[in-house]
């Protein structure tokens, strides 16, 4: 991401907003040579995200008032009633922010925690020492978006839970268009049956929705109108004070019991004391140059960092003149990730229990050493990762003299 010097509050949230446009006050001019998608201009901002439904609310919010911050928070609660698949309530969030008061970039790390039964002396003993990857009881983490959402707003937004949740409320009590890849989902989906909690969602009557069928969560609209009755219940007390009881409501309050008795009546691994224990963090974010530009990524998550240090190999090539997708291109391209990748599965991890040497990692001197490993005549067959922790410290003392 590229520091802007606009005196504009800009917000990104990562696997939440993305992919499809839609600007305010202007319509879609004609497509550009060799694309099917036009180009969108607008005055005052632009939202974009996976679902026409939450680029919808996140418009809404800011047309009547809000900032970046509360139409993340709109948008990407409007997405976890339609797109409740990759970004439900469930979910976790990876924010980068730019605060243009503080002329910085922080990193939110809304990340999932494992529950504490999640051991590998409990899946030793109860499951063969293996991690049931399609079971969420098992496998999964402690959901993060919500709380990601009270810090947005606390910290930057403007707007109340009330206000930036009643579009996803809607969604979810009236219903919306079902895509053809979530019918295909629901339809597909065995596990579904499992519980008569889901069959009541997603096979009302005995069959999966249709592509184009109206598809309705008043479970879910319930859970969203819990946290706006938490809200209001402090309102008096103040807007900080009301917005973190509606999150204590999720994380502390009957929602957080009512999941924690779902989990352990159906055999899984989260308890109360789980959802009452977590917490996101807003953390400094990592950053490399590329030719000019301050690319940021979030510290804690692996896949930004990784690609920070694929960048960090790929300024020593003139990929313009590799011809784009060339041979040359293309493999040059391969190897640079292999490499990144080797250290990713090396170096990179959960920070609250291990320490990331990324002076070293995200160094140009690191870069041109590991670039020496690349033969463009050949493709590398090894796991090769570096070695950081010394040179890293090195790195470190002489930045400092």
């Amino acid at each position: 991401m590229r520091v802007s010097k606009k005196t504009l509050v800009t917000c990104m949230l990562i696997a939440s907003l993305g992919f499809a446009a839609n600007a305010i006050a202007q319509g879609p001019d004609t497509p550009l040579p060799r694309t099917m998608r036009p180009v969108i201009r607008g005055r005052q901002a632009a939202v974009s995200s996976m679902k026409a439904e939450a680029t919808e609310a996140a418009s809404r919010i800011l047309q009547t008032g809000g900032n970046a911050f509360d139409a993340v928070v709109g948008g990407q609660a409007a997405l976890a009633v339609t797109d409740f698949a990759l970004n439900g309530v469930g979910s976790d969030a990876v924010v980068l922010v730019y605060d243009a008061r503080e002329k910085k970039v922080l990193s939110l790390n809304a990340e999932p925690r494992a529950p504490k039964l999640a051991t590998i002396e409990w899946y030793e003993k109860n499951n063969g020492g293996k991690i049931p990857v399609s079971d969420g009881l098992l496998s999964g983490g402690l959901p993060g978006v919500v709380d990601a959402w009270y810090i947005l707003l606390d910290r930057w937004g403007t707007m109340s839970f009330e206000q930036v949740l009643q579009p996803a409320i809607d969604l979810a009590e009236n219903g919306f268009p079902l895509s053809e890849g979530r019918a295909r989902m629901i339809a597909g989906t065995q596990k579904i049956l499992k519980y008569s909690s889901t069959i009541k969602i997603y096979k009302p009557n005995g069959e999966a929705p249709k592509a184009g069928e109206i598809f309705k969560n008043p479970d879910l609209a319930r859970t969203l109108k819990k946290l706006v009755e938490a809200e209001r219940a402090y309102k008096a007390k103040g807007r900080h004070e009301a917005l973190k009881a509606a999150r204590d409501r999720f994380y502390k309050g009957d929602i957080a019991r009512e999941m924690a008795a779902f989990s352990e009546a159906s055999g899984g691994l989260f308890r109360y004391e789980d959802f009452a224990e977590y917490t996101a963090k807003v953390e400094t974010p990592v950053s490399t140059d590329y030719r000019g530009y301050q690319v940021y990524k979030n510290p804690s998550a692996s896949q930004g960092p990784t690609e920070l240090i694929a960048l960090n190999l790929l300024e020593g090539y003139d990929l313009k003149a590799l011809g784009h997708n060339s041979a040359d291109f293309i493999s040059t391209s391969v190897e640079i990730m292999k490499l990144a990748m080797a250290d990713r599965e090396k170096f990179l991890g959960d920070m609250d229990f291990i320490k990331i040497p990324y002076d070293g990692l995200l160094s140009k001197d690191y870069a041109r050493e590991r670039r020496k490993l690349i033969d463009p005549a050949k493709a590398s067959l090894e796991l090769r990762p570096g070695s950081r922790w010394r040179r890293g410290a090195a790195l470190a003392c002489r930045s400092r003299r």
